[in-house]
Formats: structure tokens, C-alpha cells, sequence
């Protein structure tokens, strides 16, 4: 398995897809609370079409998201230790979902943790990646 993280922040769909074809990513799972996107191209529906006509599976799971008052607070204070404290806390209360998509990931070979900020070091996504990493053992290639 390789673990992999990518930001679609100033990125078209089309380098988005050409960037995970590039790394060979099969499976993207989408871990925004909500899947919706103001730029085109990056809300579920037209994102999951995308990578399906590209070969690749997508999933979205709300569940890794950064719950609303989280994110609310880091938007107003932009203290990111108090944001990252928050967001561990909040998978800290997830530890069913965390063992299944762990031992689902293991066989699953080439999968991609999607968010839309473009630093890895200021998304919830790379906390979400070392929690994987903890578990699994696999260092994540931020793209």
C-alpha cells in the first residue's frame, strides 16, 4: 500500500487528475466534511465522474472531515496547534471507523487522502495521514 495526500487548491481538474495518474493513485477519498466545491470541477458529482472516466475509484467520507465548529474556530483565531489538538481529539472518537478503513486500505494499494487546502502542513488531511501512518506503518507522499 502507498498513501498519498493532495490538495486541489490551485490546481484545474485536469492537473488534479493528471497529478494522480502521475502518481498512480487508485482509489481518492475525499475526507472534506462536505463535498462541495465553489470552483469547477470539484464538488462530488463532476469530481467523481473525472476520476472514474480517468480509472480511478473515488469515495467520500464526511466522517474524516474537520467538524464545522473546528473549523470555524481555526478560521477566526488561526491558531493551527489548537486546530490540530481539535481535529485529533475528534479521531480520537473514531476508532471503529479508523481500524475498518485501516485494514480496507492495507489491500487497497494506491490511495489518496483529497481536501482542498494546498499545504499539507496547514490541512487537517496530514493529521488524518500520520494517524494512517501510526497505524499502518506507511509514510504518506504529500503530491
Amino acid at each position: 500500500m502507498q498513501l498519498f495526500t493532495i490538495g486541489y487548491q490551485r490546481r484545474s481538474p485536469e492537473d488534479l487528475l493528471t497529478e494522480l495518474q502521475g502518481a498512480g493513485v487508485e482509489l481518492l477519498l475525499d475526507v472534506r466534511a462536505a463535498p462541495q466545491s465553489r470552483m469547477r470541477g470539484f464538488s462530488r458529482g463532476p469530481l467523481r465522474d473525472a476520476l472514474e472516466l480517468a480509472g480511478i475509484v473515488y469515495r467520500h467520507e464526511p466522517r474524516f472531515g474537520t467538524p464545522r465548529p473546528v473549523r470555524d474556530a481555526y478560521h477566526r483565531s488561526g491558531d493551527w496547534v489548537a486546530f490540530a489538538d481539535a481535529y485529533r481529539k475528534q479521531l480520537g472518537t473514531q476508532e471503529d471507523l479508523l481500524a475498518a478503513y485501516c485494514a480496507e486500505l492495507k489491500a487497497m494499494g494506491r490511495v489518496c487522502l483529497l481536501c482542498l487546502e494546498a499545504d499539507p502542513a496547514e490541512c487537517h488531511r496530514s493529521l488524518l495521514a500520520e494517524e494512517l501512518e501510526a497505524r499502518l506503518g506507511i509514510e504518506p507522499t504529500h503530491l
